[in-house]
C-alpha cells in the first residue's frame, strides 16, 4: 500500500468490519454460567492515565519510525525473536540498545519529543510500555517476518481500553477505527506487555526488575514441548493415555476404581488395604494439569481479539492435482500466534477467615495447532489456461472441520501446589479463562468446599513435644460419624474485561486419577485411561507425582 500517508483520505478506507468476532479491542464478554452455588461480582479500574501516556508515545513513535529505516529494522528484527514467544518488542529492555550512529532507541525517539521530561513522564506513567507487531495476514501481506521496512508507510495506534483507536502518520492523526473494526494496513500497537511483570523497586536500587508471568512465556527455557508416553515424544496423542509416575500406578493396582476407596490416599498418605491406619503425609507429592482439550465450539469466542490466532485461506499456483503436502496444508490454515489460557486454581483453607483468598494461577501459551485438529480442508482449483498455472485454493469452511485434541502443556504439564486435605478442601476449583489484555477488573467467587472431618486427622510429637509428623487417622473419610463439612468461601483475583471466561471444572480428592489399565499382559508398558472433568468449553486432566 504505497505512499498511504501521502493519501490519508484515500486511504483511510482501507479497513475490514468485524469479521468472525474479530476487532481491536471487543468491550462485551459473553460469561459462561458457572455451577450452582458459584456467583461473580465484578469492580472495574480505571485507565484513562495510562492510555494518555500510550497516546503520547505512539505519535513520537510514528515520527520517528517514518523517518528512520533503521529504527523499523530494529523494532523488526527485535519482535522477530519473540522474546516472550509473542511478537512483542518490550521497551524497558531494548530502550538503551544501539540502533544507528551510535545512537540508542531512547536517544533517536528525544529527537522527536519536546523535551526530554516527556519521554520521562511517559516512562514513568507506562512501566510495562510494548510495541507489538500484530499479525495481518488474514487481511493483508503484513506481520512481523513479512513487514518491508523499505516502505516507511506504517502508521502507530495505541491500544485504548476506552474508546475508539487513533492511528497516527509521522505525528499527525490520521483517522479513528470503530471498536468493531480492524486495520487492513501496515500498523504498530503501543501496548502493556501483559506477559511481564514488574517487581516491587527494592530501596536504594535505580532499576527495575521484571519477570515473567509464568515460565510458558519465557523463550530461553524452551518450555514448549511434546507429550512424552513412556520416554518417547510424540506430536500428541488424541486420547486420554496416560503414562504415570510409578506410585500413581501403583495406587491403581491397590484400590483399583472402587469409589470406597481413594487412589490419592495412597498416593500422599501412604495408605493401603493391608495399611489402613495412621498414615504419614508426603511432602514432595505435587498436582499437575496433565492434559487439556478444548472444544472447538468456542474457537470464534477465544479469537475475538486482534493477537489471537485464527483461520484463515491461503493460495497455490501449480498445475498438480495435490501440489501442497498435508501437513503444510494444515499449517498454513492458521495465521501465527498463541491463544493465552489461564488458570486459577482455588482450595479452601479450613482456617481462613472471612476475608476472599487469592487462588494459584498459571499460564498456558498454545498454538492452534497443539489444540485442533483438521479434519478437512476446502480445495478448489481454478484452471490458469493454456499460458497460466492452476490456482489452488486452501481453507476451512466450518468449525465442524476441527477436532479438540488432548495436549500435555510443556510436556511435562503444569505444576500445581500439594494437596493436603488435613488444612485444605477436598475439592480444587479450576476457574479457565482465555486471556486478553484489557481493561483490568477485579472477580470474585463464592464456592462451596467440602472437608474432610478434621477427626481423621492429627500430629505426631516428636523430641520435646515438638510436632513431628501429620497422620491421617484412617481411609478415605475414616471414622468419624462426621463424614464431611462444608464451608461456604470466597476467593478473588484480577483479570481483564476482555478475556474469555470459559467456565470451572471441580476436582475432588476421592476422584479417581486412572481409570482403565492396557496392554497387561506386558508388563513394561503401563498405559492407563486418566480421569478429567470438563468445564463444557476444556476438558482438564490432573495427575499427580512426586517431584
Amino acid at each position: 500500500m504505497k505512499n498511504y500517508l501521502q493519501n490519508k483520505e484515500m486511504n483511510k478506507h482501507f479497513i475490514y468490519p468485524l469479521v468472525a468476532g474479530i476487532s481491536l479491542l471487543s468491550c462485551q464478554k459473553d460469561n459462561l454460567p458457572v455451577e450452582p452455588g458459584i456467583e461473580s461480582t465484578v469492580a472495574v479500574n480505571a485507565l484513562s492515565q495510562s492510555n494518555l501516556a500510550r497516546i503520547e508515545f505512539s505519535k513520537i513513535l510514528s515520527k520517528a519510525v517514518y523517518d528512520s529505516k533503521e529504527l523499523r529494522n530494529f523494532i523488526k528484527e527485535i519482535a522477530i525473536e519473540q522474546f516472550d514467544n509473542d511478537y512483542d518488542v518490550f521497551y524497558p529492555f531494548i530502550k538503551d540498545k544501539i540502533v544507528k550512529d551510535g545512537m540508542s532507541f531512547r536517544e533517536i525517539l528525544l529527537q522527536y519529543t519536546d523535551n526530554e521530561n516527556t519521554l520521562k513522564s511517559i516512562e514513568a506513567s507506562l512501566p510495562l510500555l510494548n510495541i507489538y507487531v500484530p499479525d495481518l495476514t488474514m487481511f493483508n501481506d503484513f506481520n512481523a517476518e513479512k513487514w518491508d521496512t523499505n516502505d516507511n508507510d506504517i502508521v502507530v495506534t495505541a491500544l485504548n481500553y476506552e474508546s475508539e483507536q487513533t492511528f497516527y502518520g509521522d505525528g499527525n492523526k490520521l483517522f479513528s477505527l470503530a471498536k468493531n473494526e480492524i486495520p487492513g494496513f501496515p500498523c504498530l500497537i503501543v501496548k502493556d506487555n501483559e506477559r511481564l511483570k514488574q517487581n516491587i523497586k527494592v530501596k536504594g536500587m535505580s532499576s527495575t526488575n521484571y519477570e515473567f508471568l509464568d515460565d510458558v512465556f519465557n523463550k530461553k527455557l524452551n518450555t514448549k514441548g511434546a507429550v512424552i508416553v513412556d520416554g518417547v515424544a510424540h506430536g500428541y496423542r488424541d486420547d486420554n493415555i496416560v503414562a504415570p509416575a510409578q506410585i500413581v500406578q501403583q495406587a491403581f493396582a491397590e484400590f483399583g476404581i472402587d469409589p470406597i476407596y481413594w487412589q490419592r490416599d495412597y498416593i500422599y498418605w501412604g495408605l493401603s488395604k493391608t495399611k489402613p491406619k495412621n498414615g504419614s503425609f508426603n511432602p514432595q507429592v505435587r498436582e499437575f494439569i496433565h492434559k487439556v482439550r478444548v472444544n472447538p465450539n468456542i474457537f470464534y469466542t477465544i479469537s475475538d481479539q486482534p493477537s489471537d490466532p485464527k483461520l484463515t485461506s491461503f493460495q497455490h499456483s501449480s498445475d498438480l492435482k495435490d501440489p501442497v503436502p498435508w501437513a503444510d496444508v494444515v499449517r498454513r490454515v492458521w495465521t501465527d500466534g498463541n491463544f493465552e489460557f489461564r488458570f486459577y486454581i482455588y482450595k479452601g483453607k479450613r482456617s481462613a477467615g472471612s476475608n476472599a483468598e487469592k487462588p494459584d494461577i498459571k499460564n498456558l501459551s498454545i498454538s492452534p495447532r497443539d489444540l485442533f485438529t483438521v479434519k478437512k480442508v476446502k480445495h478448489t482449483i481454478k484452471g490458469g489456461g493454456i499460458f497460466h498455472r492452476d490456482k489452488h485454493t486452501y481453507s476451512i469452511e466450518s468449525i465442524n472441520d476441527l477436532e479438540g485434541k488432548w495436549f500435555t502443556p510443556n510436556g511435562t504439564g503444569i505444576q500445581l501446589e500439594q494437596w493436603d486435605i488435613a488444612e485444605e478442601s477436598m475439592t480444587m476449583t479450576i476457574f479457565v479463562e482465555e486471556f486478553d489484555p484489557g481493561e483490568i477488573e477485579e472477580k470474585e467467587i463464592t464456592v462451596s468446599n467440602k472437608y474432610s472431618s478434621s477427626a481423621n486427622f492429627k500430629l505426631d510429637l516428636g523430641l520435646g513435644g515438638l510436632p513431628k509428623k501429620l497422620v491421617k487417622l484412617d481411609l478415605s473419610f475414616g471414622m468419624s460419624s462426621q463424614k464431611e463439612e462444608t464451608k461456604v468461601q470466597r476467593t478473588k483475583w484480577t483479570t481483564t474485561h476482555t478475556s474469555d471466561a470459559l467456565g470451572n471444572a471441580t476436582f475432588y480428592f476421592s476422584d479417581p486419577i486412572l481409570k482403565v489399565d492396557y496392554w497387561k499382559d506386558k508388563p513394561a508398558v503401563r498405559i492407563y485411561d486418566g480421569y478429567s472433568v470438563g468445564t463444557g468449553s476444556i476438558d482438564i486432566m490432573l495427575l499427580p507425582r512426586p517431584i
